[in-house]
Formats: C-alpha cells, sequence, structure tokens
C-alpha cells in the first residue's frame, strides 16, 4: 500500500510538473510571439519613423527653396529698385497734372542740378529735358526716384496718360491713384 501511495504521489507531481513545464512552455510561447510582434511593430516604426523624417526634410527643403526665391523675387521687378530707402526720404518731386497737357513741377530736395524749393510748370516733353540728369543718373545706377505725382479735376485722360508716360521716364510715380 505505501508502494501504491508512493506511486500516486509521485505520478501527481509528474503531472504537476508537466502541468507546469506545459504552462511555462505556453508562457515562453506567448512572449516570443509578442517580442516578434514588437520587433515588427518597432520595424514598421522605424520604416514609418525615417519616412517621416525624408518627408520632413523635403519639406524643410521645399521650403528653404520657395523662401529663397521669394526673397530674390523681392530683387527682381521689371523696374530697378528706389534710388534711396522708403519712407526715409521724401519724394525728391511733386508733380501736378494740369489740363492742357502741363506738369508743374516743385522740387522738394536738392538732386544734382535740381534746387529745392523751386517751381516750374512744364509740358511732357520740357520735363524730360529738363530732368535728364536724372534720368542718366538712374540709369547709370539703376534705380528711380520716388515722385509724388497729383491730379487736378479737367485732365482729360489722354493727357493723363501723356504726362504720367513722361513721368514713368525718368522717376516712379506716388500718389497718382489715390
Amino acid at each position: 500500500m505505501i508502494n501504491a501511495t508512493l506511486l500516486e504521489v509521485f505520478l501527481a507531481l509528474v503531472f504537476i510538473i508537466f502541468g507546469l513545464a506545459v504552462w511555462k512552455q505556453q508562457e515562453l510561447d506567448e512572449n516570443q510571439k509578442e517580442l516578434i510582434s514588437v520587433r515588427k511593430t518597432s520595424v514598421n516604426e522605424k520604416v514609418w519613423t525615417d519616412s517621416i523624417a525624408v518627408l520632413l526634410r523635403d519639406r524643410q527643403l521645399k521650403d528653404s527653396v520657395a523662401k529663397r526665391v521669394v526673397d530674390s523675387l523681392k530683387f527682381m521687378s521689371r523696374e530697378p529698385a528706389n534710388c534711396e530707402a522708403d519712407g526715409l526720404t521724401p519724394e525728391f518731386l511733386t508733380i501736378v497734372l494740369r489740363p492742357g497737357p502741363s506738369l508743374v513741377v516743385t522740387v522738394n530736395r536738392t538732386i544734382l542740378s535740381h534746387e529745392a524749393g523751386s517751381t516750374t510748370t512744364l509740358s511732357g516733353a520740357e520735363f524730360e529735358k529738363e530732368f535728364r540728369d536724372v534720368k542718366a543718373y538712374s540709369s547709370a545706377k539703376l534705380c528711380y526716384y520716388r515722385v509724388r505725382v497729383r491730379d487736378v479735376e479737367g485732365t482729360s485722360k489722354t493727357d493723363y496718360k501723356r504726362a504720367l508716360a513722361a513721368i514713368y521716364t525718368t522717376f516712379r510715380p506716388k500718389g497718382f491713384l489715390e
């Protein structure tokens, strides 16, 4: 009887040990599956991270190029830049368009041969001759001086266009559309 009880205890211990071994093996298999899943996920995340990093670098490069293009467009124009910084100095001339066509020109600042405070009435052709020294200087320096242009009632559309054409050959007008 002792032998049978020992045998039963032994068999019970063997089943418990095999049960524990099977349970540990299943736990180990689950851990391996989880580890494989985590590795696949980390590889996928690495691929995603690398893809996102590449996209961000491309985006930064595009933004950088776009910014350089926009910055370069500030300096590229159909027309040359102003000879003087905007807002720091008043316009060189104040030109009032009158019917006829005639231009009443007031010099605001002394530049080249033109004295501040002088006022003259000129036709379009006379205007171009009067300011040819400024035109030569502007052409040589690739810049324009700013002028203030005002219109009075009674100026025909044709006279207005002719006067502005004469002004545009030498200066950058401001205020004529106000």
